[in-house]
């Protein structure tokens, strides 16, 4: 089986209702087994010696702590499982498969707007672009935040961003700004953070530690369309956190994942239509 690229839960009532009466090193030795079982996919060999290596134990208190441990695991064929451990990795695989599935359905659903709006010569929103894009939402509602261009506003508006002598005044307006500021990326990060949660039936929240992540790639300059894209590579990969998606190091390598998914569905969706065309596959 393959190694499962999530989390083992741990339901500490359960735990401690079947494994009261273990004592500290047989209560480390017992989750040290389950935690190695959980990253190997589901099952350990049932060799003694292995086993002793796994739990970290001396291997002479390996037959007396087996002793205690073995009725909670399964022996079969060569190979030792945990019965309780089995359901939830197959649970774990299941709900990566769904949302992995979820992520490629939203895919294709923009690979088909972005191809309708190329037959109507538009270009889309979250086009490639070798360099960082803003994004329209976030210019149109800067701009509705600027005085309307008559010279009675002008003046006051340049006083306001401009520095006074009083230095509590000039840090009333900075801090006002970055309240702006604040509110534009808020606005952007709960959109693609929204669009993450749809994706994997989570409930991350854009103003966490999560969140502030996402915002450093929105001031970067990215907009939220090109962020939605990281999105959904991250969701297709297995990534479980937001904040190992929109991190400075793995950012750009997921949204050049993503691209390269997008020109391949193109060439793919070009050569099925030559094939409707012309009734078979071109040399």
């Amino acid at each position: 089986m393959s190694k499962p690229k999530t989390y083992m839960p741990l339901f500490i009532g359960d735990y401690l209702a079947d494994t009261s009466d273990l004592s500290a090193e047989e209560h480390g030795a017992y989750l040290l087994l389950l935690m190695t079982m959980w990253r190997r996919g589901g099952s350990l060999p049932s060799d003694g010696h292995r086993l002793t290596r796994i739990a970290s134990v001396a291997s002479e208190r390996w037959p007396d702590l087996w002793a205690v441990l073995s009725p909670f695991f399964v022996e079969e064929d060569g190979q030792i499982t945990q019965q309780r451990l089995t359901r939830e990795l197959e649970a774990a695989r299941n709900r990566k498969a769904a949302a992995t599935r979820s992520a490629q359905h939203a895919a294709r659903q923009r690979w088909a707007r972005e191809r309708s709006a190329d037959d109507r010569g538009d270009v889309p929103d979250d086009a490639p672009s070798d360099a960082p894009t803003t994004s329209p939402n976030h210019a149109e509602r800067t701009a509705s935040r600027m005085p309307d261009a008559v010279p009675d506003a002008v003046p006051e508006a340049v006083r306001a961003q401009c520095p006074s002598t009083s230095t509590s005044t000039s840090s009333s307006n900075i801090s006002s700004r970055n309240d702006s500021i604040r509110i534009d990326d808020d606005s952007a990060a709960g959109e693609v953070m929204a669009y993450w949660n749809d994706l994997t039936e989570r409930c991350w929240n854009a103003g966490s530690r999560d969140g502030e992540y996402l915002r450093e790639r929105l001031l970067e300059g990215h907009s939220s369309d090109v962020c939605c894209l990281v999105v959904e590579a991250a969701v297709a990969s297995g990534v479980e956190h937001p904040r190992q998606a929109f991190s400075r190091e793995s950012f750009g390598g997921l949204l050049a994942t993503r691209r390269d998914q997008r020109k391949w569905a193109e060439l793919h969706h070009r050569l099925d239509s030559a094939i409707e065309r012309y009734g078979e596959r071109p040399a």
